[in-house]
């Protein structure tokens, strides 16, 4: 597999299938489910939406993808702002919502964490999954369903209610 068959299959035109699984979480404070995506491809591929329920800005939406031979592995993953980090590779991630996509050499060389090694600074006004999700969609060439919406303003939780209160007030 090249980089360019990776591209490709990020390009693949997918399809959600609802209704969504909740995921065990990996830690008490978060909400997690998955979706499959339906694709032309002999592959697997499912969307992951993680989002914390202390920090409404981070979150991850992860385009996952596995097949026989091929470890199930992050193809695409926008993340919030979940502070300063560094790659593996010594690159430094500043405090803004960025979109990662993976190469060959790191599907077969990432840690179990997955970091690969560059990040797109996305938009500082990405708050949560369901403000990254348009940008995510269209990266990832997943459909447009408007069930979506439900299921990522559970993932943010209260959060985003308190969000939406907090910008109600700037503007008075």
């Amino acid at each position: 597999m090249s980089d360019r068959s990776i591209i490709e299959l990020v390009e693949l035109p997918k399809v959600l299938v609802f209704p969504p699984r909740p995921r065990v979480k990996k830690h008490p404070s978060h909400q997690e489910f998955d979706l499959q995506l339906e694709a032309d491809d002999p592959g697997t591929f499912r969307l992951i939406v993680r989002g914390s329920g202390e920090l409404f800005e981070s979150f991850s939406l992860v385009l996952l993808y596995q097949r026989a031979g091929l470890r199930g592995t992050p193809l695409l993953r926008v993340n919030g702002d979940h502070g300063y980090h560094t790659n593996p590779d010594g690159t430094r991630i500043e405090c803004v919502p960025h979109m990662h996509m993976h190469t060959y050499g790191e599907l077969l060389s990432a840690p179990a964490d997955g970091h690969p090694e560059h990040a797109i600074p996305l938009p500082a006004t990405i708050n949560t999954p369901a403000q990254a999700w348009p940008i995510f969609r269209e990266a990832s060439h997943i459909n447009d369903d408007p069930r979506m919406a439900k299921h990522l303003a559970r993932v943010c939780g209260s959060y985003a209610v308190q969000l939406s209160l907090y910008e109600e007030d700037e503007e008075l």
